[in-house]
């Protein structure tokens, strides 16, 4: 079974400003990845059954693999970020 991968934008971190694709993306999650400051932000909003990977800055590429490779598991992968 394959998964799927969504990439999210936080833009400037108010919970105001998210968008309803944001929040769909989060609520639909079985597995999210991100630096770990920006779970703070959205923590209410993730399942409390998903997976959470988070890493320190400059970690991109590590979070990108393990992205493809919980998809390749089957799991609706949200990877969070800023901007």
């Amino acid at each position: 079974m394959s998964g799927k991968i969504t990439v999210v934008g936080l833009g400037p971190g108010h919970e105001n400003l998210l968008t309803g694709e944001v929040r769909q993306a989060l609520t639909n999650a079985t597995a999210v990845i991100g630096y770990r400051n920006y779970f703070e932000a959205v923590a209410h909003l993730i399942p409390g059954d998903a997976l959470c990977i988070s890493n320190g800055m400059k970690q991109e590429t590590a979070r990108a693999e393990k992205a493809f490779d919980l998809a390749k598991a089957g799991h609706r992968v949200t990877v969070i970020s800023s901007g």
